[in-house]
């Protein structure tokens, strides 16, 4: 399962796909410790940018706040990011504040952004589990592959090539592993694969088809609403009744935040559309990503850069 919180090197694509296994291992040898400092969370969100010296952050204006210094980095979000300060191959990752200052040390071999639920993805081991703001371990590692938390629950794998479930902020099963393909659950519906007819559709918390499997491919809802399906290996959107919103005839898309999906008409650049499918921000980059809170990842020309809803260019 691809992690799609994180700049590897500095774009985003958050659009989820259905849970693959991409981790391996099988039993827990140690539980990291949490940090002896006291964590302070803040509301604070920054972005991460890649210069010369590594990574470094900017704010929501593209000011550099955190000036570059990170091996790696992945964004922030209250106020808290994760970031590697060895650059060797098995460099691990740790959480900086707001200052830059290093305030759960380096000791997962890799990380994820904290979610609104106050939880973030960390590998220890070899397993997947879950720390709070304060380095606390609050879900221990024991899953072959996991994503990051939305809306209070979590696709996790217990074993490697095995079925898929989703567990709440307290490590319990909302929904037993039993189905082979299972998205992020948001807005109450998460995509799901249906072995007898090889179609995508969209369960319940209770495992019940609300969207029926009509679909080559199906991802989550985004915050507007709209998620992304395929047909004729072109993707479009669909509305929470399952309704087509917009015809499928991007070649590539990925997830609606903001009230703006980036898409790519075949043979064309990537540009965002709105709802309704027109274009709002018009075709013009190589390569983009969804917007993470209030900046969207965009690549012109080989540089890799940080746009805003108005489709300004802000780093």
């Amino acid at each position: 399962m691809k992690d799609a919180s994180r700049l590897t090197p500095v774009l985003i694509l958050t659009a989820f796909c259905l849970v693959a296994a991409t981790a391996c291992g099988t039993s827990v040898t140690q539980t990291p410790t949490a940090s002896s400092v006291a964590v302070k969370t803040t509301d604070t969100t920054l972005w991460p940018i890649e210069a010369e010296d590594g990574f470094g952050f900017i704010d929501v204006e593209g000011t550099v706040v955190i000036e570059p210094q990170f091996a790696e980095a992945g964004p922030m979000f209250l106020g808290l990011a994760p970031v590697r300060i060895d650059s060797a191959p098995d460099g691990l990752w740790g959480y900086a504040d707001n200052s830059g200052e290093m305030v759960i040390e380096p000791q997962y071999e890799d990380a994820m952004s904290f979610s609104a639920d106050g939880l973030a993805r960390v590998l220890s081991d070899g397993l997947y589990g879950y720390i709070d703001t304060n380095g606390d371990m609050v879900i221990e590692p024991r899953f072959a592959d996991a994503a990051g938390f939305f809306e209070g629950l979590a696709v996790v794998q217990p074993e490697a090539d095995g079925p898929v479930g989703l567990i709440d902020t307290g490590g319990e099963w909302v929904l037993e592993p039993t189905r082979d393909g299972v998205g992020i659950m948001r807005s109450g519906l998460a995509p799901a694969f249906d072995e007898d007819s090889g179609l995508y559709g969209y369960i319940d918390r209770t495992d019940a088809w609300v969207i029926e499997p009509a679909f080559e491919a199906a991802y989550d809802f985004g915050s507007d609403g709209r998620a992304m399906i395929a047909d004729g290996g072109l993707y479009g959107y669909i509305g929470l009744d399952g309704d087509i919103a917009i015809e499928p005839a991007f070649e590539w898309a990925s997830t609606f935040e903001k009230g703006l999906a980036p898409a790519r008409l075949p043979g064309e650049l990537c540009g965002y559309i709105g709802p309704d499918g027109a274009w709002v921000i018009d075709p013009q980059f190589d390569d983009g990503g969804s917007f993470f809170e209030d900046l969207a990842p965009v690549v012109k020309d080989d540089r890799v850069s940080w746009m805003n809803v108005d489709g300004t260019i802000v780093w």
